[in-house]
């Protein structure tokens, strides 16, 4: 019996949220190449990401960006595509993938990638002016960052 477009959706969620991160990649990219769509590439990026293929992840979340029309839909791919930069060390690229997303307006997780971002560029003004951010739109979330932070300084 064949998949629907949603079938493949959920078994890739389901094979992601049990860690089986080869058998996700493979039925994502069966999707994609059967239906492609933002949908499809996202989660062909994310499959690739897991499996630590980070420049598939980079070019599947570019090719998801590029359909995406809605503020929370850009902001999800731009992350995707800032953290598989971020993992090659392409810390330029990430943080500019970014920075586009940030003129529709600031979200607390992509203030939290500037400053991981800003950090690895060596930039303290962005990374502080980041973490402000962050403080100013999710002190919790701010908090946790900077728990975190101390935590890995050990």
């Amino acid at each position: 019996m064949e998949l629907t477009r949603t079938g493949y959706l959920k078994q890739i969620n389901l094979l992601l949220g049990n860690q089986d991160y080869a058998r996700a990649y493979e039925v994502a990219s069966e999707l994609a190449r059967k239906s492609p769509g933002l949908e499809p590439y996202y989660m062909l990026g994310i499959a690739a990401y897991w499996n630590g293929k980070f420049k598939v992840a980079a070019e599947k979340g570019q090719a998801a960006l590029s359909l995406a029309k809605s503020k929370d839909d850009i902001i999800t791919c731009s992350l995707l595509i800032s953290s598989a930069f971020y993992r090659m060390g392409e810390y330029k690229k990430g943080f500019d993938a970014l920075k586009a997303s940030e003129s529709i307006g600031y979200n607390a997780r992509v203030e939290e990638m500037l400053i991981y971002l800003s950090v690895a560029l060596r930039n303290e003004k962005e990374a502080l002016r980041h973490t402000k951010n962050l403080f100013m739109l999710n002190r919790k979330m701010a908090i946790r960052f900077m728990e975190r932070a101390a935590k890995n300084a050990k």
